[in-house]
C-alpha cells in the first residue's frame, strides 16, 4: 500500500511542475496567475460533467443494443463515445466558458485549456490508482496525456480566433478526438490481449510525451512572437 501511495504521489509530480512552471511564467497579462488556477480547478472539476456524458452515451449505446450486436462495433462505440468524446468535447466546453470571460492571447488560450486538461488528468488519477500499478501510474504521470491533448485543443482553438476560422477549433477537438479514442480501444480488453495493440498504445503515450515537449517549445517561444500574446479573444 505505501509503494502505491508513494507511487501515486511520484506520478503527480510532472503535473505539479508543469502547473507551477506556467502559473509564474512573467510578463504574462493582468490577473494570469489566478486565470491559471480557475482553469486547473475548472479541469479537475470537469470530470463531474464528464460522468453525465459518459452515462448518456452508455444509455444512448444501449437503446441501440450494440452491447448484443457485433462486440468490436461495440468496443469501437464505446472507448470513442462513451470514454473519448465525452471527456473531449465536456473539457471543450469548459475551456470555451472560461475563455469568453476574458480578453485573451493566443498564448494564454492554450495554456488554459492545457491546465484544464492537465486538471482532469489530476483528478482521473486518482480513481485509476485503486487496483493499479506502479508502472502504469508513472506512465499516465509522465505523459500527461490530457495535458498533451489540450494543447492541440487550445492551440487550434485559439488560431480559429485569430485567424477567424471555425474550421480551426473544430479540428482541435477531432484530433484529441482520435487519439484519445484509439489509444483507449488499443488498451480496451479485447484488443490488449492480441499483443501489438498494447504497443500501440504504448506509442501514443509517447507521442503525448512528443506533445509535451513541443507545447513546452510553445511556451518559451512565445514571449518572442507578438501574434501568440495580444489578445485575440475580443
Amino acid at each position: 500500500m505505501l509503494l502505491l501511495i508513494g507511487a501515486f504521489v511520484a506520478s503527480m509530480i510532472p503535473c505539479a511542475a508543469m502547473f507551477l512552471w506556467l502559473r509564474n511564467r512573467k510578463g504574462m497579462q493582468e490577473g494570469y496567475p489566478q486565470v491559471c488556477n480557475r482553469a486547473l480547478m475548472n479541469g479537475f472539476l470537469t470530470v463531474l460533467p464528464v460522468i453525465l456524458a459518459s452515462a448518456t452515451f452508455a444509455v444512448i449505446g444501449n437503446l441501440l443494443n450494440l452491447k448484443d450486436g457485433n462486440q468490436l462495433l461495440y468496443q469501437v462505440y464505446y472507448t470513442f463515445c462513451v470514454l473519448a468524446l465525452s471527456e473531449e468535447l465536456c473539457k471543450f466546453y469548459v475551456m470555451r466558458r472560461i475563455v469568453k470571460k476574458g480578453n485573451y492571447s493566443w498564448f494564454t488560450v492554450t495554456v488554459i485549456m492545457t491546465l484544464v486538461g492537465l486538471g482532469f488528468e489530476i483528478a482521473e488519477a486518482i480513481p485509476y490508482a485503486i487496483g493499479s500499478g506502479p508502472g502504469p501510474m508513472f506512465v499516465r504521470g509522465l505523459s500527461m496525456m490530457h495535458a498533451s491533448y489540450g494543447f492541440i485543443m487550445g492551440y487550434f482553438y485559439a488560431k480559429s480566433l485569430y485567424e477567424r476560422k471555425k474550421g480551426y477549433a473544430v479540428l482541435g477537438i477531432v484530433l484529441p478526438w482520435i487519439l484519445h479514442g484509439t489509444y483507449d480501444f488499443f488498451l480496451s480488453e479485447p484488443m490488449f490481449e492480441m499483443g501489438w495493440p498494447g504497443y500501440a498504445a504504448l506509442g501514443l503515450a509517447v507521442f503525448s510525451v512528443v506533445l509535451i515537449i513541443l507545447f513546452i517549445r510553445f511556451v518559451i517561444k512565445s514571449g518572442k512572437n507578438e501574434d501568440r500574446i495580444r489578445p485575440v479573444t475580443e
